[in-house]
Formats: structure tokens, C-alpha cells, sequence
């Protein structure tokens, strides 16, 4: 196992070797740059279960280094998270499972030591001896009384008429009425203003037969026909 200040003195020896090549030929392209990384990169140790914390260590000292970008310091923390969990489940295997003790029975209660002889009973006559049960009377017989629909007091329900008599159909509105309506609603959407007039003409209601003016008027509404 690889301890963390171990790794990243390997990952920082790879590196400056790098760099002091790099110097010796005064060269500091972008290629010398990306070797320089490299080197560092391939002295850091494998990601496993055991080395965790070390390959942690050697990429936050590379974060400081600028050897890696944001980018691909994000995957290999996501590596490291990966392995992370399953460090964690290879020690939970590793615990021994701890058994628990098996509930313990309830021994049964002794049985009470008996005499010699027959055992004394206890009963419910008066006496509380066996056999000393004295006649019972039967009991009487329950009367139940059933009373007839028409003798009930509550009278039976009237039936309901049927729903077509109930239920009337409503009145179809003319076609004038339609029209009425219809030239409201154009009149609405346009923005002018609606007619106070109601929509058919009132009729006047004919005299009275009580009075003496709907007597003639009766008298010669019959005379003509």
C-alpha cells in the first residue's frame, strides 16, 4: 500500500526530471508542456480500493501544478468516488456477521404435587360438592311476534309518478327568437350597443268576462260563431 506522501514525491520527481529536460534544450513549446504533464500523470499510482487516498493526492497536487484542467480533474474525481464505494462495500463483506442469540423458550410451569384419592372438585351448587346439582327449571321459550304489513303503523309509501310526467320537455324557442338572438351577439363582437326592446312583442290580454265590458265582448265573440 502505497502511502499519499509517497506518491506525490514519485509524481513531483517525474515531473521536474521532465522540466530540467525541457530546460536543457531550452525548449518550452506547448509540446514540452504536454510532456512535462504526461510525465507526471504516468508516476501516479493506479486507482484501486487500496491506493485511494494516494491517487487523491497526487490529483490535488496537480490541480495546484496546472498539470490537469478543470475537465479532466472532474473524471478523476469521479474515478476516485467510484472506487470510493466500493472500498466501502468490500469492508462490509468483510465483517464477520455477528449472529444473534436465539430467543430462549419459556420453561413450562411444575405441575402442583396431588394427594392420594380422588381430587375435590369444586362445582357450582350450593354445597360445592360433585353430584350436588339440584334440578333447574327450563327456561320459557322466547315469544317472537311478526306483525303484518297491515297492521304496521308507519303507512306504506306513495308511489312516485312516472319521470315522463315530471320531466317536461323544454320549449324550442322560435325562430325569430334565433335571429334575435344571433344579431345581439354580432351586435356584442362588433362593440355596438343592444336594443332595449324584449325579444317578441307583448299581446294584450283579453277583458275580463267579470267586468261589464267582458261581458259585451264575450256576447259578441259568441254571436259570431
Amino acid at each position: 500500500m502505497t502511502a499519499p506522501e509517497q506518491a506525490v514525491q514519485h509524481c513531483l520527481d517525474a515531473y521536474n526530471k521532465a522540466c530540467a529536460e525541457d530546460d536543457a534544450r531550452h525548449d518550452h513549446s506547448p509540446e514540452s508542456l504536454a510532456h512535462v504533464n504526461r510525465a507526471y500523470r504516468r508516476a501516479m499510482p493506479f486507482l484501486t480500493p487500496a491506493t485511494i487516498d494516494a491517487f487523491l493526492a497526487c490529483v490535488t497536487h496537480g490541480l495546484v501544478l496546472e498539470i490537469f484542467t478543470t475537465a479532466e480533474a472532474a473524471k478523476l474525481l469521479y474515478a476516485t468516488q467510484i472506487a470510493v464505494g466500493s472500498r466501502r462495500s468490500a469492508h462490509q463483506q468483510s465483517k464477520p456477521h455477528q449472529t444473534q442469540p436465539a430467543a430462549a423458550t419459556p420453561s413450562p410451569l411444575p405441575l402442583p404435587a396431588q394427594t392420594a384419592g380422588a381430587p375435590y372438585l369444586r362445582t357450582a351448587s350450593p354445597s360445592g360438592d360433585v353430584g350436588d346439582l339440584e334440578p333447574k327449571p327450563a327456561p320459557s321459550p322466547t315469544h317472537s311476534v311478526t306483525l303484518s304489513p297491515c297492521n304496521s303503523a308507519t303507512p306504506a309509501p306513495t308511489p312516485l309518478p312516472p319521470a315522463a310526467t315530471l320531466r317536461q320537455p323544454p320549449a324550442k324557442a322560435s325562430k325569430d327568437d334565433a335571429n334575435y338572438v344571433q344579431a345581439m351577439l354580432e351586435q356584442i363582437l362588433s362593440g355596438k350597443t343592444i336594443p332595449e326592446p324584449p325579444l317578441a312583442p307583448w299581446k294584450k290580454a283579453p277583458p275580463s268576462p267579470l267586468t261589464t265590458t267582458g261581458q259585451a265582448a264575450a256576447i259578441a265573440a259568441s254571436r259570431t260563431l
